[in-house]
Parts: structure tokens; sequence; C-alpha cells
């Protein structure tokens, strides 16, 4: 029994590199594929790294960046600029949920969002 079948899809595997990955969500939006979705997640392994600005000798420098811009908070003006960029990537790659995705439980529609924010109507009013 070396066969194992994926419930997201129904298709089958036979072990392979694959086995290591068992149970994962292929159509999850962070599935490690070389697609953009895998260069996102670098870049998220980047800006992580980017963020601690000690590893690069910039924390406590007293240099100015255009003679008045302390370098620290330049360093940290950039990384920002560069998250939000991250953000609307993210965004822009965000797959758009199925009918299937939203049968799932847990996930709120506009029709089950008043049952869940307390606004539930009572019956015979």
């Amino acid at each position: 029994m070396s066969q194992t079948t994926d419930t997201h899809d129904g298709s089958e595997d036979s072990g392979g590199t694959d086995a290591s990955l068992k149970g994962w969500d292929k159509g999850a939006f962070w599935y490690p594929t070389l697609d953009r979705r895998g260069a996102l997640l670098g870049l998220f392994f980047v800006l992580l790294l980017l963020h601690f600005d000690e590893i690069f000798g910039i924390a406590g420098s007293t240099a100015l960046v255009f003679d008045w811009l302390p370098a620290t908070m330049a360093y940290h003006i950039g990384i920002n600029v560069l998250h939000v960029a991250f953000m609307v990537l993210i965004y822009l790659n965000w797959p758009e949920p199925t009918d299937k995705d939203l049968d799932q439980p847990g996930v709120a529609t506009s029709e089950t969002s008043g049952e869940i924010s307390g606004t539930a109507t009572v019956e015979g009013e």
C-alpha cells in the first residue's frame, strides 16, 4: 500500500518526493512549489532576516543619510516600504475561494456573518 490518496483533489501519489509532504493541501496558497508562491515564501524569509538590523551593524549607528536622517531610521523606512510591497504582492496573488472552499465549516460567508457577529433575528417579530 505505497499509494496514498490526496483528499483535496482525489489524485493518487506513488510515494516519491511527495511522500514527505503527505497531508499537505496541494491547493493551499503556501504549498511549496517553484512558481511565484514559492518566490513569495522565499521573499518572506528574506524580509524576516532583514528585519534584524543588528546583523548588518546598522543598530546604534550614528551615521546620517542625506545629512539629516539617521541611518537606522532610513533602514527601517526602507524595510517598511518593502513590507508594504510584499503585502500588495500577497494580495494580488491570493487565490479566489471556490464554492468548495466556502462550503467548509469555519469559513464565514455573507449569509452567516450576521450569526457570527451576534445579530441574529428573533422569529415571530
